[in-house]
C-alpha cells in the first residue's frame, strides 16, 4: 500500500456553497487542508473575509471569495 500523498487535493479546484458557516466551512477548511483551491461561496460577505486567514494559514492556494 502507497503511504498518503501530503496534498492528495493539490492541482484541484472546488467550489464549496454555505461557506461562512457550519458544514461549509468544515468542509472548506478541510479541502484547503488537503490542498485544494477552494472557492468560497457565501451571502456574508465578513463571513467569507474571516474564513480568507484560516485558510491561508492552512498553506493551501489562495481561496477566491
Amino acid at each position: 500500500m502507497n503511504p498518503p500523498l501530503p496534498n492528495p487535493l493539490a492541482g484541484r479546484v472546488i467550489l464549496i456553497t454555505g461557506a461562512t458557516a457550519g458544514i461549509g466551512r468544515s468542509i472548506a477548511l478541510g479541502m484547503a487542508q488537503l490542498g485544494a483551491t477552494t472557492l468560497l461561496l457565501g451571502r456574508d460577505v465578513k463571513g467569507l473575509a474571516a474564513l480568507y486567514d484560516p485558510v491561508l494559514r492552512l498553506r493551501s492556494p489562495d481561496p477566491g471569495l
